[in-house]
């Protein structure tokens, strides 16, 4: 299992290996944020792995919101990378 933000997702989509996140990890774990950036820019792809039983993209919703806020005023990370590391925090 592992956290993950949009880029690294992305990244192995455009290059065909997304079969390694699933290989390596068998579950990776997405904030909202990130499901929300995938979704968008990739919905077919994002659907598909959604219904795969299990799902190898997990979906988390951060419990602390003034943590992603604060990344992203101090750190000038955008909210799915901050919404990322809270997760590993919490």
């Amino acid at each position: 299992m592992i956290i993950s933000d949009t880029s690294v997702i992305t990244n192995v989509i455009s290059i065909g290996h997304f079969f390694l996140l699933r290989e390596l990890y068998k579950t990776v774990i997405i904030p909202q944020a990130v499901a929300e950036e995938l979704a968008k820019g990739h919905p077919q792809l994002f659907d598909e792995l959604q219904q795969e039983d299990p799902p190898v993209l997990a979906v988390m919703s951060v419990s602390n919101p003034k943590q992603v806020k604060a990344l992203q005023e101090q750190a000038k990370l955008d909210l799915g990378e901050s919404e990322a590391i809270v997760l590993v925090w919490n």
